[in-house]
């Protein structure tokens, strides 16, 4: 059976630190930050949304770090000050954690099936990103502080609930919203007929903008301004479907095309554009690519005369729909 997954590959984060942060730099400069995200970066690799850190994982971190024990419990202490980790979870399971991790880990996990919670561990009110279909287990201890796990602990509905009357009335508004969306009618025969799940196709193709940038730099594609980047991805979308509107284009088929032109573009060898790529330079710089990938079709690009910087079909399938024009020949 395989494996399944429970870190992430890559997280996102805003070109602007939060304030605790900002205070946090302030006090111990760029040792602080790389300490604060390096942490960060072990929590999303391993469990996702929290890190277990007992003395032999700070044993580690501080030789693969250059920190002595002491600095790291100075700043560890300051962070929890500042609330960047919860103090309480730390000190009563070893974990490192906080609800803004908890965030942004359900949130990059919009694209999976399902993911599994520990109640224990939780400080937020879990919900299912918009246009997800994900699954949220809950495990670990319910309200009553009994241990549950596994399919008994429930789907997403199950998180205890807040002791505010007003937060719980609010929670189970939104689960009889929730319940409705979900609801199956039926059609002539006695299978129901499931409401088709609303797809973000911006999210996805800003995730295979990451996913090639990834495979092309051999290294994470660091979105500092996800609205920024998501806006640019859905101006190309929206170029790409006008040039399409004669024979509009299946959801996979516009994935793989922009698959293609998304490489072609980090295949362009000019040192600004390899250090800048990002769909946000792909909108701004359009019309200089585009002139960039119909050259490079034509008459081959790089070095020693390789072949062009784009991929087997780009003019066929991408040029057309984002109006590049040149000839399918390539040299090499």
């Amino acid at each position: 059976m395989a494996h399944k997954k429970i870190g992430l590959s890559y997280y996102t984060t805003d070109t602007d630190w939060e304030f605790k942060v900002k205070v946090f730099k302030a006090k111990y400069k760029l040792t602080g930050i790389g300490f604060i995200t390096e942490l960060w970066k072990a929590a999303y690799k391993d469990d996702g949304y929290y890190l277990k850190f007992g003395n032999d994982e700070k044993l580690l971190f501080c030789s693969e770090n250059d920190l002595s024990e002491s600095v790291f419990d100075e700043m560890l202490s300051f962070a929890f000050v500042k609330e960047i980790f919860n103090k309480p979870m730390f000190e009563k399971y070893n974990i490192l954690t906080s609800s803004g991790i908890q965030k942004r880990y359900i949130e990059a996990s919009r694209k999976r099936s399902s993911i599994c919670l520990d109640a224990r561990y939780l400080l937020i009110n879990p919900e299912t990103p918009k246009w997800s279909s994900l699954k949220i287990e809950i495990s670990g201890i319910d309200s009553s502080g009994s241990s549950v796990s596994g399919a008994g602990a429930g789907m997403i509905d199950s998180v205890p609930e807040s002791g505010d009357p007003a937060s719980r009335r609010t929670q189970k508004k939104r689960n009889e919203k929730k319940g409705k969306a979900n609801t199956p009618t039926y059609g002539s025969g006695a299978e129901p007929i499931l409401p088709e799940p609303e797809t973000d196709l911006i999210g996805e193709l800003l995730e295979i903008f990451s996913g090639e940038y990834e495979l092309n730099r051999q290294m994470m594609f660091e979105t500092l301004n996800t609205g920024k980047e998501r806006k640019a991805i859905g101006k190309l979308l929206s170029t790409y479907k006008a040039k399409n509107k004669s024979s509009p284009k299946t959801i996979e088929e516009t994935k793989n095309d922009f698959r293609k032109y998304f490489k072609a573009c980090l295949m362009i060898t000019d040192n600004w554009y390899r250090e800048n790529m990002s769909p946000g330079l792909i909108v701004n710089k359009f019309n200089e690519i585009k002139t960039i990938l119909s050259r490079k079709n034509n008459n081959g690009a790089g070095n020693n005369n390789k072949p062009g910087a784009t991929v087997e079909g780009i003019v066929g399938a991408i040029g057309k729909a984002f109006n590049i024009i040149g000839s399918a020949r390539h040299n090499g």
